[in-house]
C-alpha cells in the first residue's frame, strides 16, 4: 500500500494528517509515525478499510474521482452555511418564486376557463387576471439581498 493511500484511509477513519500521524514510503514500505496518543488502527483494519466499498465511494467523492467530487461539493453547497453558498440558495429561491408566480397565473387562467359559462364571461374572467411584470437585473439583485438579509437562504 502506498503512503498516500494509507494516509487517505487514516483520514477516512477520522485521523488528521500532520496532527495525529505522518505517513511515508521508502522502497515500497509504508511507515506511519503517530504523533498523538489516539487509538491507532491495526494494519489489518487499514487494509480491510481500504478494500471496503464504503471507503472506495468516500474516496471517489473526496478527490478520487473529479466528477463525483464536484457532485459532492454541489450537494454540500446547498446545505452548508458558507456565505457563497447562501448566495446560490437565494438565487434558487428566487427562481422557485418565479416558477410559482407563473403557476399561479396558469391556474388563474384555468380557473377562469372552468368557471366560464359563455365566451363573454370567459373574456371578462381572463381580462381580470393581472399580467406578470418583466424582471430586471436590479430587481434580481434586490431580491437576492432581501433573501440574504431575511435569512431565507441560511439553510
Amino acid at each position: 500500500m502506498y503512503a498516500s493511500n494509507t494516509a487517505t484511509v487514516l483520514s477516512y477513519l477520522g485521523f488528521t494528517p500532520l496532527v495525529d500521524f505522518n505517513a511515508s514510503s521508502s522502497l515500497g514500505v509504508v511507515s506511519v509515525e503517530w504523533m498523538s496518543a489516539s487509538q491507532q488502527p491495526t494494519e489489518q483494519e487499514i487494509d480491510t478499510t481500504a478494500a471496503s466499498q464504503e471507503f472506495i465511494d468516500w474516496q471517489a467523492e473526496n478527490g478520487g474521482d473529479q466528477l463525483k467530487t464536484l457532485r459532492k461539493k454541489a450537494k454540500d453547497a446547498l446545505s452548508d452555511s458558507k456565505s457563497e453558498n447562501a448566495l446560490l440558495r437565494a438565487v434558487l429561491l428566487i427562481i422557485v418564486d418565479e416558477f410559482n408566480n407563473h403557476s399561479d397565473k396558469t391556474n388563474a387562467i384555468l380557473d377562469a376557463i372552468d368557471g366560464a359559462s359563455n365566451l363573454s364571461g370567459l373574456k371578462s374572467s381572463i381580462g381580470a387576471i393581472n399580467d406578470l411584470p418583466q424582471r430586471t437585473g436590479a430587481q434580481l439583485r434586490t431580491e437576492v439581498k432581501t433573501k440574504l438579509t431575511n435569512g431565507d437562504a441560511d439553510s
